[in-house]
């Protein structure tokens, strides 16, 4: 992605950052029996679109550094043996991550829940409260402006950002600053109002540090008092057997036994399990091979939450399949199983549905339609190769073959990506065009006809209005239960619609009723009846 800084884009962006304050943080640290500690610590401030102040420390985290941690940050026990504990640069940083002078303080990290329940940790180890801070998360950013990044170095990869220091806490907070401020511009475009964004760009995640556990490393050996959730009752044996590593050149009998670790995962519905995965030293490709047949029983078990529970750690590894055909063959095989699987219950939920988001029963088709996708560029698709928007052949392309060969749920989702993508290089005629052509296909992604109600709505005539709520009508009868958040977002779209044709329609009183809604005038009322005019016709003619 290669971010616009026209006039336009530069007005839209200051407007965005108003008086936001962004403290963009990176730590490193190192394991220990009693959960991780901090060993390199940096922030980076910015101010509207410019990074305003650095600050870094090396700490005596007060343990030995263990060999596994040392590998990734190269730090050693005699590097920090001088350096300042935690505890007495607090002061510094709290000061940095409070707001002063009515600005608007938001706290950025990459994969903000890793360093901020490890941040957290280091407050209680000195007795105090972390501030508490709304949360921008740079990973769920870039998934906003339709960058396919997962870790650090692919997100500063795709924006074309070096990292002169990697896995240091002061090049890393460097690198997430300038990304995030290279993606701001970008959502600039969609809206002023940081607010708004947040609450687009974060969804269900969690949103505030307040609202981050304290928690350990994902290698740590996990504990039974880790589980807090309600319901959930995990053997201590099995919580233990997450520190059963895999090797690094398993042999069979390894990945059987992890096989097996895994699919004990699913049928608790461990919470744990996306920590497995994500710690196993295989390529995304070995590992879905893996976790095929463990899916695979879940489904012939008839439990949804424990299909749901795979199915969120095979979500992980998706991208393992790299390639349209791989993509698509997947889904044939896979796609009717789990569209029959059932939902989860408040009685025996997954993770996910747990957490209060969005189930992978639900959302699976998105993951994977990234896939099938594949790299979007300006040239492939005024190509038309995904759907053409003019000429004697628009609405057809890719878009209408995976309709017509079984792959609707690809099609609606990937949909929605190319009208973002065309909405991010301005073409907002061409997304426009895209999501009517979608509708009139019977594509219901949430999103998208949220974005085609709109459109329709536009001008602005009661009978515009109507017509896009009719849409959104028409489109929340696909839903069936759904957790996804787009039909949440749509919901909300036709309820701004219809509070506009309210406020179009019906004339206010001024006064108002016990829950303080606006009372309309009451046209011939009965107390006061209203006699209508005749009408007076001319003779003269």
């Amino acid at each position: 992605m290669t971010p616009s800084h026209g006039h336009g884009a530069g007005v839209a962006s200051a407007a965005l950052w108003g008086s936001v304050r962004l403290a963009v943080l990176d730590i490193e640290t190192c394991n220990a029996a009693d959960g991780d500690h901090i060993i390199d610590i940096a922030v980076v401030t910015c101010r509207r679109g410019i990074d305003t102040g650095r600050w870094d420390r090396k700490l005596n985290p007060g343990v030995p550094i263990d060999a596994e941690s040392q590998k990734t940050h190269g730090l050693t026990d005699e590097e920090v043996a001088g350096a300042q504990t935690f505890a007495q640069v607090e002061p510094e940083l709290t000061r940095l991550l409070t707001a002063r002078d009515g600005e608007q303080l938001i706290l950025v990290a990459h994969n903000a829940p890793f360093d901020v329940s490890r941040l957290k940790l280091e407050y209680e180890r000195a007795g105090r409260a972390m501030p508490d801070l709304a949360v921008l998360d740079t990973m769920a950013l870039a998934k906003h402006v339709r960058l396919r990044t997962g870790d650090l170095a692919s997100l500063v990869g795709a924006l074309n950002i070096v990292n002169s220091k990697p896995h240091s806490a002061l090049g890393d907070a460097n690198a997430t600053a300038a990304a995030v401020m290279a993606m701001l511009v970008t959502a600039a475009a969609r809206t002023q109002d940081f607010d708004a964004l947040l609450a687009q760009v974060m969804g269900r995640r969690k949103s505030r540090t307040s609202a981050i556990q304290v928690a350990g490393r994902k290698r740590r050996r996990p504990r039974p008092d880790d589980i807090a959730e309600p319901g959930i009752d995990l053997p201590a044996a099995h919580i233990l057997g997450h520190a059963e590593l895999l090797p690094e050149q398993p042999t069979a009998d390894d990945l059987a036994t992890w096989t097996a670790q895994v699919s004990e995962c699913g049928q608790l519905r461990c919470p744990y399990l996306e920590d497995r995965i994500d710690v196993a030293p295989l390529p995304p490709r070995e590992v879905l091979v893996l976790l095929e047949p463990v899916l695979d029983t879940a489904l012939s078990g008839g439990r949804p939450a424990a299909v749901a529970t795979v199915l969120g750690a095979v979500l992980r590894v998706i991208g393992g399949l790299g390639n349209r055909p791989a993509a698509l063959a997947w889904h044939k095989t896979w796609g009717p199983r789990l569209n029959a699987a059932g939902a989860c219950t408040s009685g025996e939920a997954c993770p996910a549905c747990r957490a209060d988001q969005p189930c992978p029963l639900d959302t699976w088709h998105q993951a994977l339609a990234t896939v099938a996708l594949g790299p979007m560029t300006k040239q492939t698709q005024l190509q038309g190769s995904f759907m053409r928007t003019n000429g004697v052949n628009a609405g057809k392309g890719v878009f209408t073959t995976w309709q017509a060969t079984g792959h609707r749920q690809l099609a609606d989702y990937a949909a929605w990506l190319v009208h973002e993508y065309w909405q991010s290089a301005d073409q907002a005629t061409r997304a426009t065009v895209l999501a009517r052509y979608a509708w009139l296909a019977g594509g219901r992604d949430p999103r998208l006809c949220a974005a085609h109600a709109r459109n329709t709505a536009a001008p602005g005539g009661a009978a515009h209005l109507q017509s896009g709520i009719d849409i959104c009508d028409q489109a929340l009868q696909s839903r069936h239960g759904s957790t996804d958040d787009g039909w949440r977002d749509l919901q909300a779209t036709r309820g701004r619609l219809a509070g506009q044709l309210a406020r179009r329609t019906l004339k206010p009183s001024g006064q108002v009723d016990r829950a303080g809604n606006p009372i309309p005038v009451r046209r011939h009322h009965p107390d006061k009846p209203e006699r209508a005019r005749l009408t007076r016709f001319s003779l003269d003619r």
